[in-house]
């Protein structure tokens, strides 16, 4: 088991990885609430799928914020 931990850094590794997974999450889940507000803006998309992408980006945003910590 020490190998295990030894090899991959331990919890301090595993939690610096996962801040920066729930980081990328976080981001791109911003990035998708940005385009949904162009493609709204350019008329490319219709209302209800204008409000199933910002409700799916806005979770991807604020859950990948807060579970990496970096939303108090």
């Amino acid at each position: 088991m020490y190998f295990v931990t030894g090899m991959f850094g331990g919890k301090r590794m595993a939690r610096k990885i996962f801040r920066i997974v729930c980081g990328i999450v976080s981001f791109l889940g911003f990035m998708l609430v940005l385009g949904t507000a162009g493609s709204s803006d350019l008329g490319l998309i219709d209302f209800p799928q204008i409000i199933w992408q910002s409700c799916i980006g806005l979770a991807m945003f604020a859950g990948g914020a807060y579970l990496g910590g970096y939303m108090i």
